[in-house]
């Protein structure tokens, strides 16, 4: 007999039915249907005096590509997809590349200086093992990023998110002031921004200053989220230097 306790057993990954190429990885899927294709009357609210200043071709594609991705993303969160897998999914993807992370960081010499050597002689491979390591912990970042966005936007029955418009309406400023050839205040731009979303019938605030202070807020959001993963960045670089 003996008194040590059963071990708990780690729940097993879900089997994929067919082998993964790396091709495919990227690949949507069934289901809600991403479409880049500027509609039609978009096109046409371009007011002359903007198309003679503005990289036509490279702007109505990054628009068309914009407004698909808030279609698609508007189409999950009302209800065409389940958001609750999709979220737990994205939590067991962050959790299994913690887990590979963690590992990563306590290899044995042995091990570590052989993957150094592999990684300076092989032609294919360009980054050192450290950098490459990095980038893993920052899909890990991303990933739970991804999880947080799910919550926020996806999780609320009964209630549409205007977080994704109001991302659709910092997106779509800043593509008018990145594609213009001449240089336009932010002001010109939003008020460009809301003719064009008006006519592609993205529900928005009326007033154009309530445009401007959500497009600010996205503004605050995003450098509070760059300043956050420069710092983890350069704490996890540190940390490697540290350890090697």
């Amino acid at each position: 007999m003996t008194d040590k306790k059963p071990r708990k057993r780690t729940k097993a990954l879900p089997a994929f039915s067919a082998p993964l190429t790396p091709g495919a990885i990227w690949n949507y899927g069934p289901g809600v249907v991403y479409d880049p294709t500027l509609p039609e009357p978009v096109l046409a609210a371009i007011p002359p005096e903007w198309a003679a200043v503005l990289d036509m071709p490279a702007f109505t594609a990054a628009l068309g590509v914009a407004l698909g991705h808030y279609r698609y993303y508007t189409a999950l969160a009302g209800g065409g997809l389940s958001a609750k897998p999709a979220r737990d999914a994205t939590l067991q993807a962050a959790t299994t590349l913690q887990d590979a992370f963690a590992r990563l960081h306590q290899l044995p010499p042995l091990s570590k200086s052989l993957l150094d050597l592999r990684a300076r002689t092989a032609p294919e491979n360009a980054r050192s093992m450290l950098d490459r390591v990095l980038a893993l912990d920052t899909v890990l970042m991303d990933l739970q990023w991804a999880a947080a966005e799910i919550d926020a936007h996806f999780m609320q029955p009964g209630r549409k998110s205007s977080g994704l418009r109001d991302v659709l309406l910092t997106d779509v400023r800043d593509l008018i002031l990145a594609h213009a050839q001449e240089k336009k205040t932010k002001l010109e731009a939003t008020k460009l921004t809301q003719r064009l979303l008006r006519a592609a019938r993205v529900p928005m605030p009326a007033k154009l200053d309530e445009i401007q202070r959500r497009i600010r807020a996205v503004e605050h959001k995003r450098r509070a989220e760059e300043e956050e993963l420069r710092g983890t960045i350069d704490r996890m670089a540190s940390r490697g230097k540290n350890s090697a």
